[in-house]
């Protein structure tokens, strides 16, 4: 078990984006996971970059993604999950090695997948934060994303949906 370096409360920081950003600013690195009820996901931090993201959410997986930019049908999605199950495959190697999809678009689709759960942990109101101890550089995917443009993307994006609940 990796061991906690920090942890706390969502709503006793003021917000999640409050948490990204003292972590992004003090060049913290590990899994910050949030915890919602059952929802966990968690955002992998390498010295203010964002190297990757997972989630227990079933519409935060991979597959979904794809399927929600159109790559696959839900047949499709459904057929493909059931086979790389079978030959024990990860889905994105499954769909490599079927040639479904080529590498520069999974990695574009992992790309979109880590933005995702990222903007989605930025709607969190409660619940609890903590950091631990990880090594980044063991993650399968070569991504890095500036932390600091993600969250003021996230904080745009927060405020055009304002403005549109509004309309």
């Amino acid at each position: 078990k990796d061991p906690i370096v920090l942890q706390g409360d969502i709503a006793g920081m003021g917000s999640t984006i409050e948490v990204i950003n003292f972590v992004t600013s003090a060049k913290m690195s590990g899994s910050l996971v949030f915890i919602q009820q059952t929802s966990r996901k968690c955002v992998y931090m390498k010295a203010g970059e964002i190297r990757g993201a997972a989630s227990n959410q079933l519409e935060d997986r991979l597959g979904e993604v794809m399927y929600r930019y159109g790559v696959m049908t839900r047949d499709e999605l459904d057929r493909f999950i059931t086979e790389a199950k079978r030959v024990r495959r990860p889905l994105g190697n499954f769909l490599l090695d079927q040639q479904i999809v080529h590498q520069a678009d999974l990695y574009s689709f992992i790309r979109r997948q880590v933005e995702e759960i990222f903007y989605s942990v930025l709607l969190l109101k409660e619940g609890d934060f903590f950091l631990t101890r990880f090594d980044v550089d063991a993650l399968p995917s070569p991504l890095s994303l500036n932390a600091q443009s993600m969250l003021m993307e996230g904080l745009r994006r927060s405020d055009e949906m304002a403005y549109f609940r509004q309309l």
